[in-house]
């Protein structure tokens, strides 16, 4: 009788960037609307062709104070309520 090889189990892998990502970018898609960039909120039925309105949207309707500062004395936010 022959024996097997006993296979290492591979642990998964995550993909690390090294680029932070965008808190208020990560809160809407981009698609296109009739060639142009359309900017849709991932978070209510909001949508605009300028990524700086959309950005302001994100922020005004969708994101609160946490009252607390990153290490850069930048204000911290969240989502939602």
């Amino acid at each position: 009788m022959t024996q097997k090889k006993a296979t290492p189990k591979t642990e998964p892998t995550v993909a690390v960037t090294a680029e932070p990502v965008d808190p208020i970018a990560a809160q809407y898609t981009t698609g296109k609307w009739h060639g142009h960039p359309n900017y849709q909120c991932g978070l209510c039925p909001f949508s605009t062709l300028s990524d700086d309105a959309m950005r302001h949207h994100v922020v005004q309707r969708h994101m609160r104070e946490t009252g607390l500062l990153d290490r850069y004395g930048n204000a911290l936010a969240r989502v939602g309520g």
